[in-house]
């Protein structure tokens, strides 16, 4: 419980300001807008969410890659892979509280969270209000891999930019990039082709997280790399 409570505690610093604005102008676009006209959910759920998901991992990353924690830090006896994970998990878990008041104000607005849902089944996706938990779920597995590619980012790079260049140029590559791009990596649903299996790309998408989050940590238990490396800086 200590480790958690210093996490909380790193999250005094000016730069909790950026995501703390960005979801401050999510919620009050939500508010100015018409009640009788509802905004277009996945924007919220998936598009603008996004981004928020990679500020919220270079938060919690601040401390040891933000300058040059790791080479102090590399002299204790601690379990990097622990720390990567909890750093990991302390993102999404912050995704995911701030993702329900998110929606939760959607829905006090506009009485409603209809969406086009893709049912992990395998069937049609279709216009419904399936709830929170659902249209969580379906798009955790992109927050995931832009959190595990962000920490990626800041292990190889050392810095918070590496962080911001990784899971900002995913996301950007998402919106962007024409149709078929990313192949099975597609981040948005609206992105989905029609001979794309949605629970298919979902898995992909685990996959990639997985494989990310250990190549993160293969790298950050290198410990001799944060020391000679950063003395040679």
């Amino acid at each position: 419980m200590s480790r958690w409570l210093i996490e909380m505690k790193n999250l005094r610093t000016p730069l909790v300001l950026v995501p703390a604005v960005y979801y401050i102008l999510l919620l009050v676009s939500i508010a100015l807008s018409d009640p009788g006209r509802p905004r277009n959910l996945y924007n919220y759920n998936e598009l603008a969410f996004l981004p928020f998901v990679v500020m919220l991992t270079i938060l919690m990353g601040r401390v040891e890659f933000g300058g040059r924690t790791m080479e102090i830090i590399s002299t204790y006896p601690l379990s990097y892979t622990r720390l990567l994970l909890r750093k990991m998990a302390a993102a999404l878990a912050s995704a995911v509280l701030l993702h329900a008041g998110l929606m939760g104000a959607y829905r006090l607005r506009f009485h409603t969270l209809e969406a086009l849902y893709y049912p992990y089944n395998g069937a049609s996706p279709g216009a419904a209000d399936a709830g929170w938990l659902p249209l969580l779920l379906q798009a955790l597995p992109a927050y995931l891999l832009l959190a595990a590619l962000t920490m990626l980012g800041m292990t190889l790079s050392r810095k918070l930019y590496g962080g911001l260049a990784a899971g900002f140029g995913l996301w950007m590559l998402s919106v962007l990039a024409p149709p078929g791009t990313l192949g099975p990596f597609v981040l948005l649903t609206a992105g989905l082709s029609e001979n794309m299996s949605f629970p298919v790309n979902r898995l992909w998408l685990i996959g990639a997280s997985m494989a990310a989050a250990a190549a993160a940590a293969v790298i950050l238990n290198r410990r001799s790399r944060w020391v000679v490396e950063g003395e040679t800086e």
